[in-house]
């Protein structure tokens, strides 16, 4: 991701993506590497909003 045309940011994820999604991967040659921690890890809940919410009113 280039920002303003002259910031380059290699491995740049938006902040909605990153923050409401379990795992990211580029391609899905990657869910291999992962797939252990998908079938066990824990879920984000719906809550996260909530949460996000709260820590955004604290500012």
């Amino acid at each position: 991701m280039t920002f303003q045309g002259k910031f380059f940011v290699e491995d740049w994820i938006h902040p909605f993506v990153h923050t409401f999604s379990d795992f990211v991967v580029e391609s899905v040659e990657e869910i291999e590497n992962i797939k252990n921690d998908v079938l066990s890890g824990k879920i984000k809940g719906i809550d996260i909003i909530d949460k996000a919410i709260e820590h955004r009113e604290k500012f």
